[in-house]
C-alpha cells in the first residue's frame, strides 16, 4: 500500500517536454518551483533507468527551487543510438539544462546525480566548471588509482533484453541491479510499470509506430526478435557501446571540491574497495554524508531522509553562497 506522501507526490505530474539531441530524441520532465526562484536543480539517473525514478522526489524538492529530470540516450523514452558514453550522455545534460533554464528562468544551476549519472554530472563540471553553483553526487564508486580491477566483480546493470508476452510477465521479472532488497515494494512497482513498452516482432515500440516514429526501425531492419509482447525499454547493448572504464578516470574538479557533496548508503555494495576512503580523501571534511540502513538505490530505501538531506545539502550551499564561502560541515551535518 502506498503511503499518502508517495500517493501526493507522484500525483503531482510535471510539465513533459520533447526535445532535440545529438542522433536523436528524448523527454524531460519538469516540475515548477512552488515559490518564485532563481535556481534549477537537474537529477541524472544512473545504468538502465530513467526519469521516472525521480517522479516521487522531484515534487518534495521543487518547494525552492525548479527541477527538472531527463531520460539519457538509449534509456527510458529516449531514442536507442549507435555509440554512447559519458561525454555524450554529459552533452545531453547540457541540453536539459538549456530546456530547465527557458522554461524557468533561473540562472543558478544545481545537478545530482545516482551511480553512472553521477559521474555525467562530474564530466559537465568538469567541461563547464563555471555553469554550476553546486553538484551532489550520489553512490557513484569513485574508485582509487590503485582499484583491483582484476578481481572486480561487475555488477552487471545492462543484461540481454526479453520480450514476455504479457505486461504482468515482464513486471514480475523486474530487479534493481546490483541486487539489493528493497522494503519499499511500492515504489518498486510504480518504477518497474514505467520501464517496459510493449514492442512488435521487429522490437519496434508500439507506441511509437502508431505515432508514424517507427520506434527507430523498419521492417526489415535491425534484429527480428521473432515475436512481439513487452520488454525493457533500456537498449540492452548499451555497456558493449561504454567505453569499459572511461567513467573510472572521472574525479571531482578540484575547483568544484568544495561546491561538491558526495552521498552514499551505509550498505552500499559499491562503495566499498578503498572507494569511500578515496571520495573522503578527494573532498574537504563534512562532504561525504552517509544514509543509514540504505544500499546503492539510496533514494529507494530512505526516500524521505534522502529528501530532508538533499535539501539540507542545498540550504546549506544557498547560504554559503550568499556569504561568500564554502559552508562548515556542521552546517551540513546537522
Amino acid at each position: 500500500m502506498q503511503p499518502d506522501w508517495f500517493t501526493q507526490a507522484v500525483q503531482t505530474r510535471p510539465q513533459e517536454h520533447q526535445i532535440d539531441i545529438p542522433g536523436g530524441r528524448t523527454w524531460c520532465s519538469y516540475w515548477p518551483a512552488e515559490v518564485e526562484s532563481d535556481e534549477l536543480l537537474v537529477l541524472v539517473h544512473g545504468t538502465g533507468a530513467h526519469r521516472c525514478w525521480w517522479d516521487f522526489i522531484s515534487p518534495l524538492l521543487s518547494g525552492e527551487q525548479h527541477v527538472l529530470a531527463g531520460d539519457l540516450s538509449g534509456m527510458g523514452d529516449a531514442d536507442h543510438q549507435d555509440d554512447y558514453g559519458t561525454e555524450k550522455f554529459a552533452g545531453e545534460v547540457l541540453e536539459w539544462i538549456s530546456l530547465g533554464r527557458r522554461l524557468s528562468g533561473a540562472r543558478r544551476v544545481r545537478l545530482l546525480g545516482h551511480s553512472m549519472g553521477g559521474f555525467v554530472c562530474m564530466w559537465v563540471a568538469q567541461k563547464q566548471p563555471d555553469l554550476l553553483d553546486s553538484l551532489i553526487v550520489v553512490d557513484s564508486p569513485i574508485r582509487p588509482p590503485d582499484y583491483d580491477y582484476e578481481n572486480h566483480i561487475s555488477s552487471a546493470p545492462i543484461r540481454r533484453r526479453k520480450v514476455y508476452p504479457d505486461r504482468a510477465s515482464a513486471l514480475q521479472r523486474f530487479r534493481l541491479t546490483p541486487t539489493q532488497e528493497c522494503e519499499n515494494r511500492f515504489i518498486i512497482d510504480y518504477i518497474a510499470e514505467r520501464s517496459i513498452a510493449q514492442v512488435d516482432a521487429w522490437g519496434r515500440r508500439v507506441d511509437d509506430v502508431a505515432r508514424g516514429d517507427g520506434g527507430g526501425a523498419d521492417e526489415g531492419e535491425g534484429e527480428h526478435l521473432g515475436e512481439s509482447g513487452f520488454t525493457w525499454k533500456f537498449d540492452d547493448g548499451l555497456m558493449g557501446k561504454v567505453m569499459r572504464h572511461e567513467r573510472d578516470r572521472i574525479k571531482p574538479p578540484a575547483e568544484l571540491r568544495p561546491l561538491m557533496h558526495y552521498v552514499y548508503g551505509n550498505l552500499s555494495v559499491l562503495v566499498e574497495g578503498g572507494v569511500l576512503a578515496h571520495v573522503e580523501n578527494l573532498l574537504p571534511a563534512g562532504r561525504v554524508i552517509a544514509i543509514e540502513d540504505a544500499a546503492h538505490h539510496v533514494f529507494l530505501d530512505k526516500p524521505l531522509e534522502f529528501v530532508d538531506l538533499v535539501r539540507r545539502l542545498l540550504q546549506a550551499d544557498r547560504e554559503a553562497s550568499a556569504a561568500g564561502d564554502a559552508p562548515a560541515a556542521a552546517e551540513i551535518a546537522d
